[in-house]
């Protein structure tokens, strides 16, 4: 829109457009290798984790940003 000529309050802006397609379940591979993840990260197995990101995160790395999760998580609830 040129600058000369500005948007009037009647104009509309074109907003959001309705979401048609609904959101899809997550293939059931994928879902079993993320439930197996979650399962890692409960049961505090650093070790297989580091294997399971392919050496990308160490087990220092990883148990921090576990713990560093837990200590959010508990300072959301207190504030809640």
């Amino acid at each position: 829109m040129p600058l000369d000529n500005p948007a009037a309050p009647s104009d509309e802006l074109g907003g959001r457009e309705e979401i048609v397609e609904g959101l899809e379940l997550m293939p059931d591979p994928m879902y079993r290798a993320l439930e197996d993840i979650v399962e890692l990260v409960v049961d505090g197995d650093y070790e297989e984790l580091r294997v399971v990101s392919r050496d990308r995160l160490g087990v220092e790395d990883l148990r921090r940003r576990v713990e560093d999760d837990e200590l959010l998580s508990n300072v959301v609830d207190e504030l809640a």
